[in-house]
């Protein structure tokens, strides 16, 4: 699910506290305050993807787009 990070705190409601978070942004400032904005409303299970797609990608880790 896409929510930007500014949108965040007003839709916390579409997000079951039961599933695991991760954030993801381009290099992980955004996704990082993501992850603390979770935090401080209570979900559980959040960890931000440290580096974001920036360091995923210099990993040769797989990436899909999706339009």
């Amino acid at each position: 699910q896409f929510i930007p990070l500014r949108e965040l705190q007003q839709r916390l409601g579409e997000i079951s506290p039961e599933w695991p978070i991760v954030p993801v942004c381009h290099s992980g400032m955004r996704s990082g305050q993501a992850t603390l904005i979770l935090r401080q409303a209570g979900f559980p299970r959040v960890a931000n993807l440290r580096g974001g797609m920036l360091m995923w990608s210099q990993l040769g880790l797989p990436l899909v787009r999706a339009d």
